[in-house]
């Protein structure tokens, strides 16, 4: 509620920045989360076209606000990794540290490609970039040599990476980012490399056949989205 992130930032205006982050994480996300549902909502036309515009609007605020997060989790995970390699560390609080603020980095871009394709798919005018800066703050998962410069490529990432939910569900951001720019067969080969990753979670695998119904209706392939219907059926 309105009265708890109200709440909430009270509390952080207390606390030292290093230890805000989750905190700060955590309140972008629940906003993410109320926002997600109107996305959603959107696609089977449950609003209308002035509350998707606001909360594409909103959608590029937390985008911004993860982003923020990210480079601040970065910042901390450099200096712990400098700390690390000193002898005088504590090997030990250092390692554990680290596997926090890592998280944190990692949730932090993932939840912010998310967020710029929203904004994108609610209200794709204006916002042509948001799919190429998502697929920069996936590659932070998806195995880039230079991630957040570079998108990741298909063949960088490992089938094993899709165990972890967030990286198989950052496979399925690439293919809807990737069909907005009208790259529906590299879309689909992302989508494939989803469902056939064995250890990928079932929740995840289960949304490929929406997801591939959409590239293929984002770009007019009606006959493409039968087949799959038909398929479905069989």
């Amino acid at each position: 509620s309105d009265l708890i992130e109200a709440k909430a930032r009270e509390l952080l205006a207390s606390i030292s920045e290093a230890d805000s982050i989750e905190l700060r994480l955590g309140l972008a996300r629940a906003g993410y989360s109320r926002l997600e549902q109107t996305a959603e909502k959107r696609r089977i036309r449950e609003i209308g076209p002035d509350e998707a515009a606001a909360a594409a609007r909103r959608f590029d605020e937390l985008a911004s606000q993860f982003d923020q997060i990210a480079s601040e989790a970065n910042s901390r995970v450099q200096s712990l990794e400098r700390q690390e390699a000193s002898v005088r560390a504590d090997e030990a609080l250092v390692a554990t540290a680290l596997v926090g603020v890592r998280r944190q980095r990692s949730m932090a871009h993932y939840l912010a490609a998310w967020s710029l394709y929203y904004g994108a798919e609610l209200e794709f005018t204006g916002r042509e970039g948001n799919p190429l800066s998502a697929m920069k703050h996936l590659s932070w998962m998806l195995g880039s040599e230079r991630p957040g410069i570079d998108p990741a490529k298909i063949e960088q990432v490992k089938p094993d990476m899709l165990v972890y939910e967030h990286v198989a569900r950052a496979t399925v951001a690439m293919a809807l980012c990737l069909s907005l720019q009208g790259r529906a067969d590299e879309a689909l080969k992302w989508l494939e490399l989803t469902e056939r990753a064995a250890n990928a979670p079932i929740a995840v695998q289960n949304q490929v056949f929406a997801r591939r119904a959409v590239v293929l209706a984002r770009l007019g392939r009606w006959q493409g989205v039968k087949e799959l219907v038909d398929l479905r059926k069989e």
